[in-house]
């Protein structure tokens, strides 16, 4: 028993293979260990951004599966009205940097038209 535990998680002398690039024949061979695949990648290259509710209890609470159902509901709505909050304020600075550049284009073709 010990000697087939040690073959079967010996990590050293094995490959290891991302998961877009495994084959048939890779996932079959004990010499190959497959790569994990990330969520947060796949989510940034679908263009994909919602989060799961899940997910959203996943990234902020450590225990998330030891709470019960009103638990969930309660922690999610306070995380999503902070979240909500947050991107509110980014998207208002934002808009009053464009409105800045805007204004100072504005003032320079002003400036050229004068000259």
């Amino acid at each position: 028993m010990k000697e087939y535990l040690d073959t079967k998680y010996n990590y050293k002398g094995k490959r290891i293979i991302a998961p877009e690039n495994a084959t048939d024949e890779d996932h079959n061979n004990p010499n190959v260990i497959i790569g994990f695949k990330s969520g947060i990648k796949e989510q940034l290259e679908s263009g994909y951004y919602k989060m799961s509710p899940e997910e959203v209890l996943r990234s902020h609470v450590k225990n998330w599966k030891m709470l019960n159902l009103k638990q969930k509901r309660a922690l999610l709505s306070h995380i999503n009205a902070r979240r909500a909050r947050e991107a509110k304020e980014e998207f208002l600075k934002e808009l009053s940097l464009l409105g800045q550049k805007i204004a100072y284009d504005n003032a320079q073709e002003v400036k050229a038209k004068e000259m």
